[in-house]
């Protein structure tokens, strides 16, 4: 439920108040490439909300009808989505016969009777989409049609009924850069208590060149109040960008003009509504305002200020919304019924992708080349005449004589196979034979003493 401040028309200064804010915008960052980003614009005309006030509930269907409504969003996956309704009727029956064909109708295997909501012009960036659809009808229209032809609402004055409107146009575009634009356009609205001339609203969203962006506006025409509250033109805005962290702005603003109130020249801006003025005279002033008072009483309505509200995060997040003037009716007990002239709300985020880190290439290794003298004995070449290893100590046996030509290398089969190893294990064998006849020799010169006597 909206929190605003009820602003009655009282003496010739009421106060409805026309705002304008801008959030702080911050000095953009250049970035080439978002890691992930979303963005989604809204918009509507007038809006009627219907709540119940002993049960603190919205009433479904007739909760929140809009004349027009368009959304649309776009995100990094990269997708768009548009959707345009010049007027929206409400989530149960914009889902309802699809939703009946599948509850009641498809587990038969009956084909879908129902057809779908006509009036939306509704675009995504599948590929199986249409890149541009649009809806329109030029037929008067209820805010239920077949549904609730007229709505009545207990306790109103005569005349206060929701009548619909006469003609109205809807187009979507969403496609892949990703762009998702959404249009709602209607003419000859009347709600009994609030009666436009023609609304139209757009909601764009898109991302480029690393920057995302929405924005999103409504134009109203030719609005009575009251019968007796007159606005010729009302426009509501709302902008978003943000390239990422510490880069995110956002800005909002509602004007009127043309504002009269019984016939008396009047303005609205952000100190409120100025009924009368220079060339006025003060009685003429007061009347007006005292006969916008009665009527507003008569039908249990109050005036509500426009309000703006914006957050910026310095993550590269940020929202922000602006409300129009609202006529609020209730009986203090049974219900409320809320009617927004105008709104408009924007949300993104953005985050810069980080720059890939290549680590440098290691520098090349120069290894400094090996002495000559560094394996002696395992490159020497067949001819050559290098002196012979150092001679093993003595003892008491002839050395095995190794000459160079022992250690030659000699190429087996693309390998280089070492001689020297051989020349071991067959000069090992050699010595193990000669310890086994040294012990057979030593065991005969053994004499037992019986040979010694024999002698």
């Amino acid at each position: 439920m909206r929190r605003r401040r009820a602003l009655v028309a009282v003496g010739a200064a009421t106060v409805v108040a026309a705002a304008m804010s801008t959030a702080p915008v911050a000095t953009a960052r250049a970035a080439t490439t978002l890691d992930s980003y979303a963005t989604r614009a809204e918009s509507w005309g007038i809006d009627v909300q219907f709540i119940a006030v002993t049960i603190q509930a919205e009433i479904p269907d007739i909760a929140d009808e809009y004349f027009p409504h368009t959304t649309a969003s776009v995100d990094s996956l990269p997708h768009a989505i548009a959707d345009g309704e010049f007027f929206d009727p409400g989530g149960l029956v914009r889902v309802g016969p699809g939703l009946g064909n599948a509850i009641l109708l498809a587990p038969h295997g009956v084909p879908p009777l129902l057809p779908d909501y006509p009036y939306i012009a509704h675009a995504t960036s599948d590929a199986n989409s249409k890149r541009d659809v649009d809806a329109s009808t030029s037929q008067p229209f209820t805010p239920e049609p077949g549904v609730l032809p007229v709505l009545t609402v207990p306790g109103l004055p005569v005349g206060s009924t929701l009548t619909g409107f006469g003609a109205g146009t809807s187009h979507a575009h969403a496609d892949t850069t990703p762009l998702a634009d959404a249009i709602g356009a209607l003419a000859g609205l009347d709600l009994g208590v609030v009666k436009v001339g023609a609304s139209t609203g757009e909601s764009s969203a898109r991302q480029h060149d690393g920057v995302a962006t929405a924005t999103t506006t409504t134009s109203m025409k030719d609005i009575t109040v009251a019968g007796l509250l007159h606005i010729a033109d009302a426009s509501v805005t709302a902008t978003i960008k943000t390239s990422g962290a510490g880069t995110a702005s956002t800005t909002q603003q509602v004007s009127y003009s043309g504002v009269t109130v019984a016939g008396v020249a009047a303005t609205l801006d952000q100190d409120g509504l100025h009924v009368g003025g220079q060339g006025v005279p003060t009685a003429v002033a007061q009347q007006a305002i005292s006969q916008l008072n009665t009527a507003l009483k008569a039908m249990n309505a109050t005036l509500v200020a426009s309000q703006t509200t914006s957050k910026v995060k310095p993550d590269g997040s940020a929202t922000a919304a602006v409300d129009g003037v609202q006529v609020v009716i209730s009986d203090n007990a049974n219900y409320r019924i809320q009617l927004s002239l105008g709104h408009a709300a924007v949300s993104a985020r953005a985050v810069v992708a980080l720059p890939k880190v290549v680590p440098p290439l290691l520098p090349p290794v120069t290894l400094a080349p090996l002495p000559a003298d560094a394996f002696p004995y395992a490159a020497l070449p067949p001819s050559s005449t290098a002196p012979p290893p150092p001679a093993a100590p003595s003892s008491g046996r002839k050395p095995l004589a190794i000459t160079p030509d022992t250690v030659e290398l000699v190429s087996t089969g693309g390998h280089r196979t070492l001689i020297l190893p051989i020349v071991a294990v067959f000069a090992e064998l050699c010595l193990v034979a000669l310890c086994i006849a040294a012990y057979r020799w030593k065991q005969e010169l053994r004499e037992s003493p019986e040979d010694l006597l024999a002698l």
